[in-house]
Formats: C-alpha cells, structure tokens, sequence
C-alpha cells in the first residue's frame, strides 16, 4: 500500500513538497511523486492521496494520517491508526470462527474486560505485538493470557466506562512503546533473598514491600530504534552505541535528565500529561506537583520496588 494522507496546501492545489522526511531518518525527493489527487471528493477536506515509487521500504508506514505538513516538508510517521473498538469485526464467544473481540460484564468486582484474539485482528493492527484502548482520555493496555498465546486482555474499572457501549467507542490502536505488562498490586520481598555473600550491602536487610496500586510497565527496556526516534525528532545528538549495536539493543548512555525527557515526550505524543517538570519533580494530572504517583497520568521511570 502506497497511498499517503497529506495535506493540501492551496485550496484545492496539491503543491508537491520540497522533500518528504520518513522520521527514521531518510530523506525523499519530489522525484519520488508520480501522482497526487485529492483525498475526498468533498474539497472543503484538507488531504491529499500521494503515490511514492520504488520505496517499497514505505509501504508498513504509508497510511491514512501517518503523514503530517510543515511548511514545504511533508513528515512521514509511523503509522498509530486508530479506529472504534466496534470496528475491529464482530464482538462475541471467541470460540465462534468470526468474531475479533469481547467484553465480559464483570462488574460485579468492579470491571469490564475486553479480550481479542490476534490472528483475526484487520491486518493494520494484526502486525503489531502490543495494542491500547483510550477511553475517557486514559489507556489501557492489551495483555497476553498466559494460557493462550493468541489471546490478548485487558481490564477497564467501571468507574472509567458508565456501560458496554462506552467501551465499543473506545479508541483501539496499536501501541508502538511496545508490550506493556500490567503488574497488580501487592507484596513482595525485596532484597538479596539468597542471604549470600555476592549481594550489596544496600541489598540488605530483605525487607517486605507493599505496592498499594497496580501500574503498567515496558516488558523491555528502552531501545535504541525507539530512542533514536526521539533524539532524531527533537534535534538531539544520538548517544553512542559502544559498539554493541543499536536497534533492538537496549538503549545506553543516557542520562537521568534525558531519560525524563524520553519520557515527556512519549507522553505528549498520546495526549497524556507529562509526568516530569523541568526539575523533575513528579506532575499529576493538572500539572500540579505531586509525590502520590498514583495521580501521574503521563510516561514516567519505575521505582525501584516497581
């Protein structure tokens, strides 16, 4: 698929661009354009259909709204296409051959669920590895069952979603942060529970935690394919690799400073607030801050204990 949505920049005129920006770093020139016609018969539409030729490398990222205009630069995004959750395919028992997605009315303990299996997902989402739900402005994030590889799950507090439908017009998308896990609240021991002598004194004495909140968290750390996106859009030096690799390597040589900075930006990016201010003291939702970290709505570092 090569059809990009892009803007037009007079009326109903497609001015080509001086060059397009892929933001994985390569460059495009108007020489790759074969042909350009409007996106909507309706001309009042700011969009535009544009043919690229011989960069099938394009091809995953070309779709509706992955592409945005400034000025004579058209920037091509990954693709975060989003849809209703009712236009996923059709809702029901799993176990029947036709059916994407299902709630569960569990909230009798307080929830919804929302399961879907993978391999019947359209083929937009069917690529990715990890999938989010907005609703009422918050994410949830799609987990895999530990018993079905196939199957992806996710909890929605009825506090959030007033009924069924409120969940069907949640928007579904891919999540390119990548898997998130979601880890629930409780107790564990925290410490060097072997008791030998290769621990840290910091490790000691093991003491009991209690984690009074659930949290998402990345089941990786922080790539370099992921960071370098970030570095690339904001201008900022990549940091070196040592030698190791970059792309699916864990992301090194990067400051505190920097890792909030990571952090903001991916927040910004799914209209979150940002977690950190300029000193890095933890923001809630109103920008306040705050050292409850159940009120930090935004992208932010683990806690040790987390």
């Amino acid at each position: 698929m090569r059809n990009a949505s892009v803007f037009v920049f007079e009326g109903t005129t497609f001015i080509p661009p001086t060059f397009v920006y892929a933001d994985f770093g390569k460059y495009y020139t108007t020489n790759d354009f074969i042909s350009a016609r409007n996106a909507s018969e309706d001309y009042s539409v700011s969009g535009a259909f544009v043919l690229l030729q011989d960069h099938p490398e394009l091809e995953w990222i070309l779709y509706p709204n992955s592409v945005q205009a400034n000025g004579s630069e058209i920037i091509i995004k990954a693709p975060e296409a989003e849809t209703q959750l009712r236009n996923l395919g059709p809702e029901g028992a799993l176990t029947q051959a036709d059916n994407v997605y299902t709630i569960a009315d569990n909230t009798a303990m307080g929830t919804y669920s929302v399961s879907l299996l993978k391999s019947r997902l359209p083929e937009l989402f069917a690529g990715a590895d990890s999938w989010k739900l907005k609703i009422n402005g918050k994410y949830y994030f799609f987990t895999a069952n530990r018993f079905n590889d196939d199957m992806y799950e996710t909890d929605i507090p009825d506090t959030e979603a007033a009924d069924m439908d409120t969940i069907r017009d949640g928007l579904f998308s891919n999540n390119p942060k990548g898997k998130m896990q979601h880890v629930q609240k409780g107790s564990f021991q925290m410490g060097n529970t072997r008791d030998d002598a290769e621990g840290w004194p910091s490790e000691k004495p093991v003491h009991t935690v209690h984690l009074t909140y659930d949290y998402y968290i990345s089941t990786t750390e922080v790539t370099f394919e992921a960071y370098d996106l970030y570095c690339e859009e904001q201008g900022k030096e990549l940091p070196s690799d040592e030698g190791f690799g970059r792309e699916t390597m864990p992301a090194i040589n990067i400051s505190w400073s920097d890792a909030i900075a990571y952090c903001n930006w991916l927040s910004e990016k799914e209209g979150l607030s940002p977690a950190y201010d300029a000193q890095g003291n933890l923001l809630d939702q109103r920008g306040d801050i705050t050292t409850d970290i159940t009120k930090v709505e935004g992208y932010r570092l683990p806690t040790e204990a987390e």
